[in-house]
C-alpha cells in the first residue's frame, strides 16, 4: 500500500480521534459529560481522568463508523472506532499512573497511541494485510499529523497544551551546579 491508500484506510481512525478532540479542544469535561473511568481510582490515581468520557468514547465510535460507511466499509469503520478508543484509554491510563496530569502530553505515546491500537486490532482480526512497510508508513503519518495538528492547535490557542513537553535547562543546570 502506498501512502495515499494507507490516509484513505486508515481516516475512520485519524478523523474521529480528530473530530472528537475540535468538538472540545480544551479537553475539559463538558457539563453533561460523566468520565468514562466513573472516578474510580487504581494506587490512589484516576483510572483515566476526566477528560475520557462517555460522550467523547461513544462520538470516537460513531464518527468511525460514519467514515467507514462512507468509504463502503462499515465493520472497518466500526472496529477502527473501538481500536482508535482503545488506544486512547491505554495512554490515558499509563499516563494517569505514572503521574502526568490530565492535558498534559507524553511524547510520542501521545502521538502514536490510536495508530498502534489500530494496527495491533486489524491485525489480529485479519481485516487487513498490513506488511511491516505499511506499519511503518501509517505510524509516521500518525505521528506527524497528532504533532503537528496539537503544535498549530497550541499556537492558534484552541488546546492549551503543546504536543512538546516542557522542560527547564536552566533549572536542570542550576540543580547539577549545586552537587
Amino acid at each position: 500500500m502506498n501512502l495515499f491508500e494507507i490516509i484513505y484506510l486508515t481516516a475512520p481512525a485519524w478523523v474521529s480521534n480528530t473530530i472528537v478532540g475540535l468538538i472540545n479542544p480544551a479537553g475539559k469535561p463538558l457539563p453533561i459529560s460523566l468520565p468514562l473511568d466513573f472516578r474510580l481510582q487504581l494506587r490512589g490515581k484516576r483510572l483515566f481522568g476526566n477528560h475520557r468520557t462517555i460522550i467523547g468514547s461513544i462520538l470516537i465510535i460513531i464518527v468511525a463508523t460514519v467514515i467507514g460507511q462512507l468509504q463502503n466499509n462499515l465493520h472497518l469503520g466500526i472496529s477502527m472506532g473501538i481500536f482508535t478508543l482503545f488506544g486512547t484509554l491505554i495512554s490515558s491510563f499509563i499516563k494517569r499512573q505514572i503521574g502526568i496530569p490530565e492535558g498534559k502530553n507524553l511524547l510520542i505515546v501521545d502521538q502514536i497511541d490510536y495508530a498502534v491500537s489500530n494496527i495491533i486490532g486489524l491485525s489480529f482480526i485479519n481485516y487487513i494485510d498490513l506488511n511491516i512497510k505499511s506499519v511503518l508508513i501509517f505510524t509516521a503519518f500518525i505521528f506527524f499529523y497528532q504533532f503537528i495538528g496539537t503544535y498549530i492547535s497550541f499556537i492558534l490557542g484552541i488546546k492549551n497544551h503543546s504536543p512538546i513537553p516542557s522542560f527547564s535547562i536552566k533549572k536542570n543546570f542550576s540543580s547539577a551546579s549545586k552537587l
